[in-house]
């Protein structure tokens, strides 16, 4: 399990892409996350605003799945991803955890 935490900076215009299932204008971290083995992986949000969690291939961007609160997706050993949190409020306190 790998847990960090991050805040959001109440910029919103620093929106890279709309998570599916997200806040149209919310705030979004972004982190990439690499599979060190091939597995399912759990990636989940917590914190205020209603965290939503959007997971999308790295190289083309192809949003692969989103979910409120977590989301989980079988992830090939070496494989890219990034992983949104999208949250509908602009400045706030959040963790994100991954687990297989």
């Amino acid at each position: 399990t790998l847990t960090t935490t991050g805040t959001f900076n109440g910029v919103p215009f620093i929106n890279l892409r709309d998570a599916s299932c997200g806040h149209a204008n919310g705030v979004d971290d972004y982190w990439r996350f690499t599979a060190p083995t091939t597995a399912t992986y759990t990636f989940a949000a917590s914190g205020p605003g209603a965290p939503v969690v959007s997971v999308a291939d790295a190289c083309i961007g192809d949003e692969l799945v989103c979910r409120a609160g977590s989301a989980s997706l079988r992830i090939e050993a070496g494989v890219d991803v990034v992983v949104t949190v999208d949250t509908g409020s602009s400045t706030a306190p959040y963790t994100l955890t991954v687990s297989r």
